[in-house]
């Protein structure tokens, strides 16, 4: 496989789009723990020039100080396809990275931004874990009900298991989407292994979050469940970080 030569520093910055699949300038610092933009820059830019990752420019960056998108290219799969951490399945869909729309990347900058904000806080432990969605492995318990993300910031307790919904997202699918977490996590074999979860439902807006918490309630008021359901609105999450006073858990009280 020829492709052109990079260092192990860029390998990982590879390794990093591979598991959060669009990330920022930013975030990639933070993530590498590397104090000089510089060195940054120059690593994404000779990525960039020998087709590893592509870049995605916002028209206002110059003037509001907006880092950089990247995401995989083609020698970057070829890269990833010779690592035994990177699984054939999520592979295959980093062909299709370019034409991602706008709400996706959001949502995996959303995502990185409380990785960066967990690892922070709880990474300095051996306890504290944290999965997207290319973490799961084929066989794992939680690849069947596919979260957007899963973390244990504390060994011994209960994980907390993420859903971010779109605006778009017809109420059929929220209500079957919910229900089916239900089923999961009292039914299968989760049950088995680890403690009942902790469930976070992320809404685009308000008006979601309300119909989310009134279906909620009537689902959990039919099943006898110990599975905790907390609702927030996504730009809470921006404004005082996932662990902010921004939670309501749903309640028949």
């Amino acid at each position: 496989m020829n492709i052109p030569h990079i260092t192990n520093r860029q390998q990982d910055i590879l390794l990093l789009l591979y598991r959060f699949r669009f990330l920022n300038r930013t975030q990639i610092q933070l993530l590498l723990h590397h104090k000089n933009t510089k060195s940054i820059n120059t690593w994404l830019k000779d990525l960039t020039d020998k087709k590893y990752i592509e870049r995605i420019i916002n028209d206002q960056s110059k003037l509001n100080n907006i880092p950089t998108i990247y995401y995989l290219s083609l020698n970057a799969i070829k890269f990833l396809k010779t690592q035994s951490s990177c699984k054939t399945e999520y592979i295959t869909k980093l062909y299709k990275e370019k034409t991602r729309s706008e709400q996706f990347i959001n949502k995996c900058l959303f995502i990185a931004d409380i990785y960066l904000y967990l690892l922070n806080k709880y990474g300095n432990t051996s306890y504290f874990v944290f999965f997207t969605q290319s973490d799961f492995t084929p066989t794992s318990i939680v690849k069947e009900i596919f979260p957007h993300f899963v973390f244990r910031k504390v060994a011994g307790q209960p994980f907390f298991v993420a859903e971010i919904f779109s605006g778009i997202t017809p109420r059929f699918a929220i209500r079957a989407r919910i229900t089916k977490y239900l089923t999961f996590f009292t039914q299968g074999n989760w049950i088995k292994k680890e403690k009942v979860p902790n469930i976070l439902l992320i809404c685009p807006d308000d008006k979601m979050k309300k119909f989310i918490i009134k279906f909620t309630k009537t689902i959990i008021e039919e099943e006898t469940t110990d599975i905790n359901f907390f609702v927030t609105v996504a730009d809470m999450i921006t404004k005082q970080t996932i662990e902010g006073q921004i939670w309501q858990k749903v309640s028949l009280e």
